[in-house]
């Protein structure tokens, strides 16, 4: 399981980010990446952000194999992935991505891969389709109609796959 601390790893590609207008159209930009991304397909994936985005019984979503967890008010992101860490370590081959060093270090101490903002951004980018029948992995170009019409539904149905971490 890949366990990503989302907002640091926005804050250090602010480059890819810095054109959306706010924060909740850089998430959805983030979750889009990792979906399309080739080198991540079939990986279980848990994207954790700062922030009580919505009610307490509500800050867990899933889409496709990215769930998505809201810190909520009384933890922060950092609180949550070290717990998913603790919890889930000894269970799972556990990969973590952040430059935080406080997470980094509770994930080495508890057997996890630990992946920096950078390093995972590279790999984010590497295909292993040939370049010749390669498509470009994230083409500057505006969301299909029914593109739309999917990510509405994700965000119209929220509820229906939530559960909250505790």
């Amino acid at each position: 399981m890949l366990v990503i601390d989302g907002y640091n790893l926005i804050k250090r590609h602010l480059s890819a980010f810095r054109h959306l207008p706010d924060l909740e159209a850089q998430r959805d930009h983030l979750l889009k990446l990792l979906h399309s991304s080739p080198a991540l397909r079939g990986q279980k994936i848990v994207v954790v952000f700062d922030g009580s985005e919505m009610a307490p019984a509500r800050r867990k979503i899933s889409f496709r194999n990215i769930e998505i967890v809201f810190s909520g008010g009384h933890r922060n992101a950092d609180q949550v992935i070290q717990a998913l860490i603790r919890q889930r370590a000894a269970r799972e081959d556990l990969e973590v991505v952040t430059s935080d060093r406080e997470i980094q270090r509770t994930a080495r101490d508890h057997g996890a891969t630990v992946w920096g903002a950078e390093q995972f951004w590279q790999k984010l980018h590497t295909s292993t389709v040939s370049e010749e029948t390669e498509a470009p992995a994230f083409p500057d170009r505006e969301l299909s109609d029914p593109e739309v019409q999917e990510w509405m539904k994700l965000f119209e149905n929220r509820s229906q796959n939530e559960d909250d971490i505790d």
